[in-house]
């Protein structure tokens, strides 16, 4: 799982002598275990440190016999996405950023650009498991745009990152458009 996603699992007594109580060991906070009638929920907390944990429970019937269960609990700290946070260009030119780079979290990541003008003609281009780039079409048109992409995991973890792209005007030329000479 990863760090800020709630998960659980049922774990199931069958056999032996009558009704089974459940015992939880090896856990630090992060963890919990609720009893029901045969049967226990084990749960790890949004609160979960990223770390791998070695659990066991434990199944007591009537008559006092046990078993354990080792569990081993994997939880990846949240995906990452770390790159410039400025992109600045001139209205007329194309430009792809420097690569986003991207980590953690659980599973597959996505990357998806969740807010950017229209008129900006920004988008994602070249995404891959470890990074991402933004493309800034020559038609974008000038002034300052904030475009935020987000990278999720398989469980809904994500995390953003707002970039602040600046489109200045494209280059004028000024001054006098004749040229008089006089000669001698």
């Amino acid at each position: 799982t990863t760090s800020g996603i709630e998960t659980s699992t049922v774990i199931f007594a069958t056999q032996g002598t009558g009704d089974k109580t459940f015992a939880l060991s090896g856990a630090s906070s992060g963890f919990t275990l609720t009893s029901g009638v045969n049967q226990a929920t084990l749960r790890v907390l949004a609160t979960a440190n990223p770390d791998t944990y070695n659990l066991t429970v434990t199944a007591t019937d009537a008559v006092g016999a046990t078993t354990a269960l080792p569990i081993t609990v994997v939880v990846s700290p949240p995906p990452v996405i770390l790159g410039t946070a400025r992109i600045e260009l001139t209205r007329g030119v194309a430009i792809t950023s420097p690569i986003f780079n991207l980590s953690g979290g659980t599973g597959t990541r996505n990357v998806s650009l969740v807010t950017s003008p229209t008129n900006a003609n920004i988008s994602l281009s070249g995404t891959t498991s470890s990074g991402t780039f933004l493309l800034v079409s020559e038609s974008s048109t000038a002034g300052t745009f904030l475009s935020t992409i987000r990278v999720t995991d398989a469980r809904g973890s994500f995390s953003e990152l707002v970039v602040t792209v600046i489109v200045n005007a494209p280059v004028t030329l000024s001054g006098s458009l004749s040229i008089t000479k006089t000669y001698g």
